[in-house]
């Protein structure tokens, strides 16, 4: 029983005691055995493997792989003031710098959206962008004025600032709809439309019930 607790084998067990069964001899012990020793097996591996990574791993071998990516990643809130982009879609914006980004958020009228590749960017607007830090100065040029707040500390109530934001899918189907007569809906900017029926995606809408959609057929 000492055995098979310490190497947590139970089917060992099983066959012992049903050997001892068999010699018509008691097998509670080896049970008793195998209930206190198990628990040490099991920890007793455990607190191995942390003794040899304390003796034997440096700290400077452990990776840190989230380093590196954290380095490269930067958060920075710019404000539409540039002629040049304003009125120009976020896919157009892109095209023409050569930096990488992602325009996370974008504030327009104290309304918070997620934009897409297709929204358009107006002078004013607040974008909350994802880049690199070296490209922080070029992108300032690009969209115009930097807004000076550090969005990179890790006190930032995200949940409060999406507060207004709606995550919901829609699928609404018609009965009588046909490769020529598909169905078709109009919400806001959020549309999407197959021969199938119309799917509504409101993530990007402003914050309004899916009632206020305007339902046709075409």
């Amino acid at each position: 029983g000492i055995l098979c607790g310490a190497t947590t084998n139970t089917p060992a067990l099983g066959a012992a005691q049903q050997m001892l069964s068999q010699m018509q001899l008691d097998s509670n012990n080896a049970t008793l055995g195998c209930a206190l020793t198990y628990p040490l097996g099991v920890v007793g591996v455990i607190l191995g493997i942390i003794a040899v990574r304390k003796l034997f791993a440096r700290p400077s071998d452990i990776p840190q792989p989230d380093a590196e990516h954290k380095k490269n990643i930067f958060i920075v809130e710019f404000k539409i003031s540039n002629p040049g982009v304003v009125g120009k879609s976020i896919r157009d914006v892109a095209a023409y710098s050569h930096h990488h980004f992602v325009i996370s958020r974008l504030w327009r009228a104290g309304q918070v959206s997620i934009p897409t590749s297709d929204s358009t960017l107006e002078s004013g607007d607040l974008v909350l962008v994802i880049t690199s830090p070296d490209d922080v100065q070029a992108l300032e040029l690009l969209f115009g004025e930097r807004v000076q707040k550090d969005w990179n500390t890790h006190d930032i109530d995200w949940n409060a600032l999406d507060s207004q934001l709606i995550s919901r899918s829609i699928i609404v189907t018609a009965p009588k709809s046909t490769a020529a007569n598909s169905a078709r809906c109009v919400c806001e900017t959020c549309t999407a439309s197959t021969s199938a029926g119309c799917i509504v995606r409101a993530y990007n809408c402003s914050p309004r019930p899916i009632s206020r959609c305007n339902w046709a057929t075409a």
